[in-house]
């Protein structure tokens, strides 16, 4: 069967996607456009623009109002097309170095019920003055891809960027809205949720673009070891590959990350979301009866702990007893020997003064 040759990628037919042995997006031909408007190769020596190009068979084009969910997977990509795919589609796709790649849908999961933890946590922070800050899920943030040309767009499940107010940000133009992170606007934190599909690149690859953009933390909320590893970049240098300190996190120790300290956040309870929202939600009648439980083990505890040294007390007393018997009988039994060999001594002499 035929390959699809042609596919629209946005909201109209201005976006044009070529898929001829090798897959190209761009815009197709506007006196208005600004870009460079890369050809297939069957139009490469033709003076017609894509869009007008006429297809020696038709059935090489088809048209639809959108593409289906992972279609575009390591298709080429210019970042203005990236930027204009529709809605259903561009939250699943991040742009790496020119090249789309399908993000799994993560609804309904472990990895979207703790993105929701975190995102509502955070925004229940109480910040003012210059320590306020805005909290996004997955928003696009520009990254640096090293020595390639080719446009980066990484979306973290959660970014948290400098404080913008909601005015300023619908002043804005609808493109810039569009991706409000990049090289002038750096976010001060990112975090990612991993699963098996995505979690070496988010350990290693993502880790190098987000130190080499300059963004100074890098949370990563590791679901298969239940870890929390939180990179900071100390000297905040671009063009680096690593951050200069990483720290991990397991079970009920406090993450010391801004937002994270603020909420108390620990390990046990960013992994166990549900079970921490259930305890929260329980009847003051419940949690007194479990406050009252406590009470009653460490009542119990203190008792045995009591019963315990009081014990050890009483042993120690008997053995001090026992040890202090012996030593009268040992200097008893001294004295008896002093007293014997005494004896001896003065028959000895009565015998000798008689001889005399």
């Amino acid at each position: 069967m035929r390959s699809i040759l042609s596919q629209k990628v946005g909201f109209n037919s201005n976006f044009v996607l070529l898929n001829n042995g090798r897959n190209m997006a761009f815009p197709s031909h506007n006196s208005d456009s600004a870009f460079p408007q890369p050809q297939s190769p069957n139009t490469l020596n033709s003076p017609t623009s894509p869009a007008s190009a006429t297809f020696a068979d038709e059935s090489d084009l088809f048209v639809q109002d959108e593409p289906h969910v992972g279609e575009l997977h390591l298709v080429p990509c210019a970042l203005d097309v990236y930027l204009d795919l529709p809605n259903k589609a561009e939250d699943r796709y991040e742009l790496v170095e020119g090249i789309l790649f399908h993000r799994p849908n993560m609804a309904n999961t472990q990895h979207a019920i703790i993105k929701e933890f975190l995102v509502t946590k955070f925004r229940a922070v109480k910040l003012t003055g210059n320590n306020r800050v805005n909290i996004y899920p997955e928003m696009k943030v520009k990254v640096s891809s090293g020595k390639s040309r080719s446009p980066s767009v990484r979306v973290p499940d959660v970014v948290v960027g400098p404080y913008t107010s909601s005015e300023s940000t619908g002043n804005a133009s609808p493109r810039s809205q569009k991706i409000i992170f990049h090289e002038d606007n750096i976010p001060l934190m990112v975090i990612e949720i991993t699963s098996p599909s995505n979690r070496l690149t988010d350990m290693n690859a993502k880790s190098e673009e987000y130190c080499r953009t300059g963004i100074a933390t890098y949370v990563i909320i590791d679901r298969e070891t239940d870890r929390v590893i939180v990179r900071k970049l100390i000297r905040n240098t671009r063009s680096r590959l690593d951050y200069d300190s990483e720290v991990v996190y397991t079970g009920d120790t406090l993450v010391d990350c801004f937002l994270f300290r603020e909420r108390n956040l620990t390990a046990e309870k960013i992994f166990r979301p549900q079970q921490t929202a259930e305890e929260a939600a329980q009847s003051p009648t419940r949690r007194e009866e479990r406050a009252k439980e406590r009470e009653r083990r460490a009542k119990e505890e203190a008792q045995a702990t009591a019963v315990s040294e009081r014990r050890a007390k009483e042993a120690a007393q008997a053995k001090a007893k026992a040890a202090q018997a012996r030593v009268d009988e040992l200097e008893r039994q001294l004295e008896e020997f002093k007293g014997g060999s005494t004896a001896k001594g003065g028959t000895h002499t009565n015998s000798v003064g008689k001889r005399g």
